[in-house]
């Protein structure tokens, strides 16, 4: 109750609010219990109303995110993927609402795939996504964001109203280890990475208060996307829209005007990002208008919160993933929450009632007249966009995902991986690019017969040359554009300038390096030049890889 006790009575007449948002990726609904055995997010959950029904937009962080700031589902916002597709200028975000009212705004990203590209950084007078990167921290951390935070308030928003987000992806990065505030290490798990971003937040907490800040902000935690913990069948994580994947954690402590007692409480009405982006205009009394409100119309959560009353009605809480449409060429997935229904827009009909079967293990009778009126509203508006039903994935599909991940979810290789690769490749020996991936971890391995005849049966000849100059055996050398520049002469400069002869950028410049010790250019110039390129590409390899 102490962080309720309010210093002055007329505190709210010389500050207006702030809001501050805290996105997390992977944070889903059951990862924390602010009811009892409080473990993670202490202060704020006891400070805090709890949406234990609360749904992203998109399995996608960038989509995801989009529909918080933007207010708008991916499918209208047209930012839909984690890829090269970006916000347009026209969709106006809420940080460019709150500047133009004279807020001081700013974004602190941890890292990928969220980035200044992606047309986020809309209204943002700070968006720091500076992030150093190495293969050893691939993230910045959440303890790192918040200290970012705390500096730019300090320093430029100190007295003033403020909207701030902190992009947090640590759980994503389960692989890396952590440092307790005890100088302890932590888990090397998602547990671990857990415990981190709660410390991370309780000690933002305790800054807020330091501050005098708690009482006029609006803090919000919200998970971007959940995280399945086990495997569904015939299902992959990036196009999975069952509830382990899209109920998200979401914790809202409303400034001081709207809540006048230090206590929490729970609420069971299904709500998603959109809803907390109206919620973010309507506290800060920015006008919030939904242009497509036919079947997926917003709820206040303002309202609700002021009144101590939610009803959601009749309405749908659309999710996609356009994961297939991005990587596969396939349609982009649809689903919706419709009341206690989670409904999937495919064919054949698939929806479950997620209050009775938590887990989405026994599908309704889809010839259930009210589940077939609620497919096809959503079905009919989907069509009339242009989205097709989704096909569910192959059995190809579903092991080439689960094998990638093995794989490059692995920090050692081992035999075990080796045996996955060989049993996938005799059931689909025409997949070149799980070939490729064969041939790079045979290359790690040194394992020159096995590479050999991996290069022989593809009919490389860099492979093979490669294999047999490794095994001391007499082999010519390959006919490939891009190893014809090791044989031409010429300045380092022209090398890394000959497009036409070789795309690679990385071997261009080591074959510039190479020409430098024998041109007497400047050869440390030329290795820095190499090695930056090449750190590049593993890095964004690496990257790719999680």
């Amino acid at each position: 109750m102490a962080l309720f006790i309010v210093t002055g009575c007329d505190w709210t007449s010389r500050i207006r609010p702030s809001v501050l948002v805290i996105a997390v990726d992977s944070l889903r609904f059951d990862d924390f219990d602010c009811a009892s055995n409080r473990q993670f997010f202490d202060s704020l959950c006891g400070h805090s109303i709890r949406f234990t029904h609360h749904f992203t937009t998109s399995t996608m962080s960038v989509p995801a995110l989009g529909g918080l700031l933007a207010g708008r589902y991916p499918f209208e916002s047209r930012l839909t993927n984690n890829g090269s597709n970006y916000l347009s200028a026209q969709v106006q975000t809420v940080a460019e609402d709150l500047v133009q009212k004279g807020f001081r705004t700013a974004f602190f990203g941890g890292g990928p795939p969220v980035w200044r590209k992606s047309g986020l950084s809309q209204g943002f007078e700070i968006f720091d996504d500076y992030v150093t990167l190495n293969s050893s921290r691939l993230y910045r951390d959440a303890q790192s964001n918040v200290e970012l935070f705390l500096d730019w308030y300090d320093s430029e928003a100190k007295d003033q109203s403020f909207f701030g987000v902190l992009y947090l992806p640590d759980l994503q990065f389960s692989q890396f280890a952590t440092i307790s505030e005890l100088g302890m290490a932590r888990a090397r798990n998602r547990a671990g990475q857990l415990e981190e971003v709660s410390e991370s937040v309780e000690y933002l907490v305790q800054q807020l208060i330091k501050r005098n800040v708690w009482q006029s902000t609006t803090v919000i935690l919200v998970g971007l996307n959940g995280a399945p913990d086990k495997n569904r069948p015939g299902e992959v994580d990036p196009i999975n829209l069952y509830t382990e994947n899209t109920r998200t954690a979401l914790l809202i402590k409303p400034f001081e005007k709207q809540k006048n007692e230090g206590r929490s409480w729970g609420v069971d009405v299904p709500v998603n990002l959109v809803d907390v982006s109206r919620y973010i205009r309507e506290t800060l009394n920015v006008p919030f208008f939904y242009l497509f409100g036919r079947i997926a119309n917003t709820l206040s959560i303002k309202e609700g919160i002021l009144s101590g009353e939610f009803t959601s009605g009749e309405r749908n809480l659309i999710m996609e993933s356009s994961w297939p449409s991005w990587r596969i060429g396939k349609p982009t997935r649809f689903a919706a929450i419709q009341g206690e229904r989670l409904v999937f827009y495919q064919d054949p009909l698939v929806a479950y009632n997620i209050w009775s079967d938590r887990f989405q293990v026994s599908p309704i009778d889809n010839r259930d007249r009210k589940v077939m009126e609620q497919f096809l509203s959503l079905g009919n508006y989907l069509n009339e966009l242009g989205y097709m039903p989704f096909e569910p994935l192959t059995r190809r599909e579903t092991e080439r995902f689960w094998l990638a991940k093995d794989l490059w979810g692995s920090a050692v290789f081992n035999e075990g991986l080796l045996s996955e690769l060989d049993a996938y490749l005799r059931g689909h020996p025409d997949d070149w690019e799980v070939k490729q991936w064969m041939a790079l971890w045979l290359l790690r391995l040194r394992y020159w017969r096995k590479f050999l005849e991996l290069g022989e049966t593809v009919q490389s000849e860099l492979w093979v040359y490669l294999a047999k100059r490794n095994l001391d055996i007499k082999v010519k050398e390959p006919n490939d554009t891009c190893f014809d520049l090791i044989r031409r002469g010429g300045s380092p400069d022209e090398a890394i300038q000959d497009f036409r002869s070789c795309e690679n950028e990385a071997f261009r410049n080591l074959v510039a390096w190479v020409r430098s010790r024998k041109t007497g250019a400047d050869e440390e110039h030329f290795r820095e030049r190499f090695l930056n390129v090449f750190k590049r590409y593993r890095l964004d390899r690496r990257i790719g890889e999680i």
